[in-house]
C-alpha cells in the first residue's frame, strides 16, 4: 500500500494561499480581525505541517 507524502509548498504559495483566504473571510464578515486570524491559521497551519514533516522520521521504505 502506497502511503500519501504530500510535498511542502514554496513559501511564497503559502503566504498567497493566506491572503486569499484572509481577503475572502474579509470580504464576507467584514472584519480585520478576522481576517488577520484567518492568515495566521492557514499560512502557520501550513508551515507548520511542512515542519512537521521535515522533523518527523521517515517510515522505512521496503
Amino acid at each position: 500500500m502506497q502511503s500519501f507524502d504530500p510535498t511542502p509548498l514554496p513559501l511564497y504559495q503559502v503566504v498567497l494561499i493566506g491572503l486569499l483566504a484572509s481577503i475572502a473571510v474579509w470580504l464576507l464578515s467584514g472584519s480585520y480581525l478576522f481576517a488577520i486570524l484567518s492568515f495566521v491559521f492557514v499560512a502557520g497551519g501550513r508551515l507548520g505541517i511542512a515542519y512537521w514533516n521535515s522533523v518527523s522520521e521517515k517510515p522505512p521504505q521496503d
